[in-house]
């Protein structure tokens, strides 16, 4: 015979089976409100509905970190972004190999792409005239010829280094050398 007595002892006579039993239905609402409570240690914190559309919207996750942790570095004007835009590449690397590729992202932002590895574009931050500056304290100081189209940019890493870039063009205008006026509608 087993009587089970909540907070209470347990008198036990008789089988092994009753009295896991018994002591199931003891210690079972202890067990239930310790996983409750765990769960809700756990629960991930989230920004409540509201809040998520009170915040401004971003075309891409990229675009928010680039908001979130560059503002002070955005060319707000496009002239200035559109000027500098294009390829640059180094005069004795004819199959392209070392390219950047200088543009504009998340509509504000002047990003240095390499072209040759998969990582983070640098943010070119705005220092004045034809001087921009990167992350890694790398000054990009563009040329500008005489009819103000950029001819090329230094490259002077922190380290010492320098590097001398060409302009190669805008790379939405030429294809296989051929001049591309229009690509609106034509299939690619």
């Amino acid at each position: 015979m087993v009587r089970c007595f909540p907070k209470s002892t347990v008198v036990y006579s008789g089988s092994l089976l009753a009295l896991l039993l018994c002591a199931a239905i003891l210690v079972a609402p202890a067990l239930v409100q310790a996983q409750q409570s765990r769960a809700v240690e756990s629960a991930p914190t989230s920004r409540p509905p509201e809040a998520a559309a009170t915040g401004p919207a971003y075309e891409s996750e990229y675009c928010e970190v680039l908001y979130r942790f560059n503002s002070e570095k955005k060319v707000t004007d496009p002239e200035i972004r559109t000027r500098f835009e294009g390829q640059y590449n180094q005069a004795d690397d004819p199959q392209r190999l070392r390219t950047w590729s200088v543009e504009t992202a998340c509509g504000e932002f002047l990003v240095a792409v390499p072209m040759w590895a998969d990582v983070s574009p640098p943010v070119l931050e705005h220092r004045g005239g034809n001087t921009f500056e990167d992350s890694m304290g790398t000054t990009w100081e563009f040329q500008v010829g005489a009819d103000g189209v950029v001819t090329g940019v230094t490259m002077s890493a922190s380290d010492g280094g320098v590097s001398e870039l060409q302009h190669w063009g805008d790379p939405h205008e030429k294809l296989n050398g051929k001049h591309m006026k229009d690509w609106e509608g034509s299939a690619q």
